[in-house]
């Protein structure tokens, strides 16, 4: 029998027809598992998110959950 590993560093899926909330929950919770930033880093990315439409909110989550 083979053993599956399973990885701790797991990225969530941010699916688009999912409400902006639900993005925001999952960016957060993901940033503070798995990133060291800091709250003011982790602001002004919301920030940004924040500042235009929805389509540029899901961008910016997922570019900077790319982000290593």
């Amino acid at each position: 029998m083979v053993r599956v590993k399973r990885s701790t560093n797991n990225k969530p899926f941010l699916r688009k027809s999912d409400h902006s909330f639900v993005w925001v929950a999952s960016f957060l919770s993901y940033v503070q598992k798995n990133k060291r930033w800091g709250y003011a880093k982790v602001q002004k990315i919301l920030a940004d998110a924040y500042s235009k439409d929805r389509e540029h909110m899901y961008s910016t989550l997922q570019k900077y959950m790319d982000e290593d």
